[in-house]
């Protein structure tokens, strides 16, 4: 009996996600037309990358590409992003940073950690998830909004 009171917590935690999904965030001020450098994690997956860079289009914004993934800044605004995948009976997009710059202060930041949307829930379209990101981060969503959308994705 005292296996299972105990055990009982622990499966609950682990079935709703007990962790953050917004897991660090301040978002950015970035003037629509703006000139955005992406600087490209050479081991994120491409797509990612190009998601953002539609996302980036489809707003107003100007970018380039710079491949130097040393160089954290570049003189105007810049964005780092890193993606990693996860593996839990399928692929999913398990976290997500965003850090834009300008010049060599940071001007916004988002990490997303899907785990915490909970169970089955981490199990939603990366692609989704980059875009609501990115409108959260320039400040198109609330964190309400945020939070509710990404684990919806």
């Amino acid at each position: 009996m005292k296996k299972m009171i105990l055990a009982l917590p622990i499966a609950v935690s682990l079935l709703t996600g007990c962790a953050k999904t917004l897991v660090e965030y301040d978002q950015a001020n970035v003037p629509v037309g703006s000139k955005i450098t992406l600087l490209d994690d050479t081991k994120t997956r491409d797509s990612a990358r190009l998601v953002m860079e539609q996302w980036l289009t489809d707003n107003g914004y100007v970018f380039d590409i710079k491949e130097d993934t040393k160089v954290d800044y570049t003189d105007g605004y810049s964005m780092h992003y890193v993606a990693n995948w996860g593996w839990d009976l399928a692929t999913y997009m398990r976290f997500l940073s965003l850090k834009v710059n300008n010049a060599q202060q940071t001007e916004g930041v988002l990490k997303i950690d899907t785990v915490g949307c909970g169970g089955f829930g981490k199990f939603g379209s990366a692609e989704e998830r980059i875009k609501l990101s990115m409108d959260f981060l320039f400040g198109k969503l609330t964190e309400k909004e945020a939070l509710k959308l990404i684990c919806k994705a």
